[in-house]
């Protein structure tokens, strides 16, 4: 691709970026105030403003309306929301430290994935009164769900799972109507990158950014 504008550019880590609906603004991550915090930028990059004060984490969803922002601390693994229209007007959403939350499209339920008992369960939760809508046990006994996703119709969850070490990854489809679920594709050993799984619009397409750390050793002689 040509003529690909560099939105950022400085010496701080940024990472999680997300478009709003009307695809005017991006919010992401960022350390370059020495904490991680979420930022706002236009969509050209320019006006870049720090949107998180006191609790910072990675952006997850942007209301309907765009008036707040939902994220997810990052120390604390805890829901919080912010408004878009007053930076550091935090709330916290779910006081429960909670791992892989995705938002239903449109924004009144998540899902994520508890520990209960020696398994690994998905849940699905509503939003805002905190009440479990059902959950799901693992399909394969001591494998873990490492990303989720929610179908672009809200009927369904896709998932990958990947055993103790991380690896034997494999995309499963959850029908949240109870059926059983079905594995849709066998994706290797490589590990799979953190925010790396994505679903397409349409539903029929994922897309998965996997692959190796590479290390090397290298000798360096006459350092005085």
């Amino acid at each position: 691709m040509k003529n690909r504008p560099e939105l950022t550019n400085n010496s701080a880590d940024e990472f999680v970026a997300l478009v709003s609906p009307d695809g005017n603004s991006i919010y992401f991550s960022s350390n370059r105030t020495g904490q991680v915090h979420v930022w706002r930028m236009n969509a050209d990059g320019s006006n870049q403003v720090q949107i998180t004060q006191k609790e910072g984490g990675a952006p997850l969803f942007i209301s309907a309306d765009g008036r707040w922002l939902y994220y997810h601390h990052g120390l604390q693994r805890t829901l919080w929301r912010v408004s878009t229209a007053t930076p550091g007007e935090e709330q916290l959403v779910l006081d429960e430290r909670k791992n892989r939350i995705a938002f239903s499209p449109d924004g009144s339920r998540i899902a994520f994935v508890e520990l209960q008992g020696d398994e690994n369960t998905l849940v699905i939760m509503s939003i805002p009164d905190g009440k479990i809508v059902t959950s799901f046990k693992s399909t394969v006994p001591g494998a873990r769900p490492i990303q989720l996703k929610w179908s672009p119709d809200g009927e369904n969850l896709a998932y990958i799972l990947a055993d103790n070490g991380f690896e034997n990854n494999t995309l499963w489809l959850q029908p949240l109507s109870g059926k059983t679920p079905r594995q849709i594709a066998s994706l290797g050993d490589d590990n799979i990158a953190l925010h790396g799984f994505a679903l397409s619009p349409d539903g029929r397409h994922a897309a998965v950014v996997k692959g190796g750390w590479r290390h090397d050793a290298v000798l360096i002689t006459g350092l005085r």
